[in-house]
């Protein structure tokens, strides 16, 4: 196992944190350092993982009901499996594992466990993909200082800053003038809010990209937008518990009547879609802000869900790169306004180092 062999930390729970996770690996790997992932969910019973499912689809039907579970996050350590976490925890000792990079919080007790099992001290850090604490993190609020944290964007003394930006693609930034006059829709990582609600409304103005997360919703599509939906069998702990290397997710999609497989799993499909595109429509969630950010597509952000995409939705606003639905709405969808906030996006992308990029490179001048 070389010394410089880096654990990725990320979470199945929400595709807004798996997708980011799987991104950095890819990119560590692209600078030559040495990556393997984990996903939390692994740790966890087959009739917890169940019940996930099952709460998810609940969700959707319910933004209600996602707030209220929102609200009542805490500490998932007592959840998990003690074997498969005595497993992991075993492997990691066996290959000596000492430098890990965490997407989420709710990673923070098994790093507890870990530190006692090994002498020597353990190096991690945090990536933030939100501007504040998200409940993966407020479980934790006692614990999580004594570890590096890494924020792409932070509320800080009463303002919101940008410090780096997660490339979620390897293309270059597509130029405002090149781009489909496109829209993109959806639920974030989790398939919830109010984003049902904007399709018709948008239709009349845009083409529209749409991630379907129910086969009912793939009626809501015309022949001119473009349909996204992902595998139902699919999970982010599938290929984990098959012993086999993590992938973004397997996504379908019918441009122009045609039902389309992708043939690769090493591109996140929907910031592709973003980044082509002119503006997203979507709940402020940390993986929507990290695609904004990545190709400078400009965010139209709907009802935040919890806290945190609050506070997310504000840092992006007082940033100049996103406007609220109701307020685009009542410019009549002025695609001008739209162009406003991408070269305000790009104005800033160039100020702002990448953090894959700059971790590596981190990484190796400690060691030389």
């Amino acid at each position: 196992m070389p010394d410089t062999m880096i654990t990725v930390l990320t979470s199945g729970n929400s595709l807004g944190a798996y997708v980011p996770g799987v991104r950095l690996s890819q990119i560590l790997e692209q600078q030559g350092v040495a990556c393997s992932v984990e996903v939390l969910e692994t740790l966890f019973p087959d009739e917890v993982r169940m019940n996930m499912v099952k709460t998810k689809a609940l969700f959707h039907q319910s933004f209600q009901a996602a707030l209220m579970g929102h609200r009542l996050a805490k500490d998932i350590g007592p959840v998990f499996d003690p074997v498969r976490e005595c497993e992991l925890l075993q492997r990691w000792v066996k290959e000596h594992r000492t430098r890990f990079v965490a997407i989420t919080g709710f990673w923070i007790p098994v790093l507890e466990k870990y530190s006692c099992l090994i002498s020597d001290p353990i190096d991690v850090q945090f990536v933030r993909l939100d501007a504040v604490d998200t409940p993966s993190y407020l479980a934790y609020q006692d614990r999580y200082g004594k570890y590096s944290h890494q924020w792409l964007f932070q509320k800080e003394d009463e303002q919101y800053k940008l410090h780096m930006r997660l490339k979620m693609l390897d293309s270059p930034i597509i130029a405002w003038h090149e781009r489909d006059n496109r829209i993109v829709v959806h639920g974030g990582g989790w398939g919830i809010g109010t984003y049902q609600q904007t399709i018709q409304p948008l239709q009349a103005h845009y083409k529209l990209d749409l991630v379907a997360y129910t086969p009912h919703e793939q009626s809501h599509a015309r022949s001119q937008d473009t349909l996204y939906w992902l595998e139902a069998e699919w999970h982010p702990w599938t290929n984990p518990l098959r012993s086999e290397r993590t992938t973004f997710p397997p996504m379908s999609h019918n441009r122009h009547s045609t039902l389309e497989q992708d043939s690769s799993l090493t591109i996140p499909t929907i910031s592709q879609a973003a980044a082509s595109s002119i503006a997203i429509v979507s709940k402020p969630g940390g993986g929507t802000l990290i695609d904004s950010l990545s190709g400078a597509t400009p965010l139209i952000y709907l009802e935040p869900f919890g806290e945190h995409e609050r506070h997310n939705a504000a840092c992006w606003r007082a940033l100049g790169f996103a406007l609220s639905y109701e307020e685009w709405r009542q410019s009549g969808f002025d695609p001008s306004i739209l162009e406003e906030l991408h070269l305000n996006l790009m104005e800033h992308i160039n100020l702002i180092p990448n953090y894959g990029e700059d971790y590596a490179c981190n990484l190796k001048a400690m060691q030389r």
